[in-house]
């Protein structure tokens, strides 16, 4: 309504007319409209059954049969008024001559209204109040300004707060303080709000882990502060003096040890990284908590006030990263595969230009892998066989190439079953080879090659062996 006047030449204001009580319940649907009723709100006596013949307000039924009756008419046309009968119109229109009385200020939406000049004003309830924070705010809020008309001069009653947390650590101890700061437009003030000190541990644990342990601290004071103090702010910010630490925090990508893991999912959990800053140790009032201060030192020092930017409009922030080498950071190995894509054989015939040369090049390689394949050995060296026969290329048992050339020696005995398809196989010069054994086999006598006679064909009784010493029978 108020951005209308903004929008319209013509502003009115109407007010509906008890929205959803003046339409019925159908009989049938009434029975889901059953409540109890105490009298007088008495809940210890005995409660009364009541059934609503209309629609509530609050029910999910309810806005479906919404038909508006619009009445309190106001606006600042004074013939539209006129047709407007006088029971429609704004108590405050019903009384006035239209020909002659000017039109009453009228409240819209807690904005003053000057119907007949068709202006806004503000007013502002200047109770007498404390000047503390509480009394200026209630000031403040006491001016009800929706479309922003006053927010400069608003913004000058406001005031912005901020809580800030500082941690570290030493081989004494490890602590944490926190403290509230209140921004105006020119001024700032700092206070004190909880401190908390606690001896290092006897078992010696590394300078990260202990300041890790004092984040983990100031994470979880500020969880309950939040809770305790009931106090609205606008920000937070995290202190450590440590650049380790709010490496761990903003890390992404490194893998931590598991104790420096938990911690640092803790702290993230409470708190986002984005809030965590570095303060030199010199400033950083926790410092005092980790080591310790005597009472003619403690007033003297930054632990009651907080260091010297809570005092100024602007603080510097800066969020370093990981430090190389870091020993709490788990080294892990990390493999990659590079796809490269071989072409096919016979394209590479491509490359010459004449056949002689491919030729060359193929038979130098033929001649290369008659080197280089490993053959069976056998004591069949003396016989007059063919090479291949007699040493045979050991092949691998699960191989294409294997595969391939017993498919080949098995349709070329036209699949005559596996024996024939084995010497076939062996035939050809071809072995394949036995999985290797985990454990070394026993050793054996090496057996010297078997004479020629004995291998090549030849006439029957063409060679001959006695046996001179047989049996000889001995009696005891």
């Amino acid at each position: 309504m108020v951005m209308q006047r903004e929008l319209n030449t013509n502003p009115k204001q109407e007010t509906s007319e008890r929205i959803f009580h003046r339409f019925h319940v159908s009989q049938e649907d009434r029975d889901y409209l059953w409540c109890l009723w105490w009298e007088n709100g008495d809940t210890n006596s005995e409660p009364k059954e009541y059934r609503m013949k209309v629609h509530l307000f609050g029910a999910a039924s309810s806005p479906g049969c919404l038909k508006l009756r619009l009445h309190k008419f106001i606006l600042n046309n004074r013939k539209v008024i006129e047709s407007i009968p006088v029971s429609e119109r704004a108590s405050r229109v019903q009384d006035v001559e239209l020909g002659s009385d000017e039109l009453p200020v009228q409240t819209v939406l807690g904005v003053k209204w000057s119907v007949n000049s068709d202006t806004f004003s503000f007013k502002a309830a200047l109770d007498e109040k404390p000047a503390v924070r509480r009394g200026i705010l209630s000031t403040v809020a006491s001016v009800f300004d929706p479309l922003g008309f006053l927010a400069p001069f608003l913004l000058l009653g406001k005031k912005r707060i901020e809580l800030h947390h500082f941690s570290d650590a030493s081989s004494h101890g490890y602590g944490q303080c926190s403290y509230i700061q209140v921004l105006s437009e020119d001024k700032v003030h700092c206070f004190f709000v909880i401190g908390k000190a606690r001896i290092a541990p006897s078992k010696i644990v590394t300078k990260p882990r202990l300041e890790l342990t004092a984040v983990v601290i100031s994470s979880a004071v500020s969880s309950m502060l939040k809770e305790e103090l009931e106090l609205k702010t606008d920000q937070e910010f995290f202190w450590t003096d440590s650049k380790v630490v709010l490496g761990y925090i903003n890390n992404e990508a490194g893998r931590f040890h598991v104790v420096v893991a938990n911690r640092v999912q803790r702290i993230r959990e409470m708190t986002d990284p984005a809030q965590w800053h570095y303060i030199d140790t010199e400033q950083n009032p926790a410092d005092r908590a980790s080591r310790g201060l005597k009472v003619s030192e403690l007033f003297s020092s930054n632990w009651l006030t907080g260091p010297k930017f809570l005092w100024e409009i602007v603080t510097s922030k800066t969020t370093p990263e990981l430090l190389v080498g870091d020993p709490e950071i788990r080294t892990m190995q990390v493999l990659q595969t590079n796809v490269a894509n071989d072409d096919h054989f016979l394209e590479r015939f491509s490359r010459f230009s004449k056949w002689y040369t491919a030729l060359k090049v193929v038979t130098h390689i033929q001649q290369l892998y008659c080197k280089c394949v490993l053959k069976v050995g056998g004591r069949l060296k003396k016989a007059s066989l063919p090479l291949d026969s007699k040493h045979p290329a050991e092949l691998p048992r699960h191989s294409v190439v294997t595969r391939l050339v017993v498919d080949y020696c098995h349709e070329k005995t036209q699949h005559q079953g596996r024996g024939q398809t084995l010497n076939e196989f062996r035939a050809n010069g071809y072995w394949v080879a036995k999985l290797w054994r985990a454990r070394r086999p026993t050793e054996t006598r090496m057996m010297a090659d078997l004479p020629a006679n004995r291998l090549d064909p030849s006439p029957p009784f063409s060679y001959c062996g006695m046996d001179c010493f047989g049996p000889f029978l001995c009696k005891q």
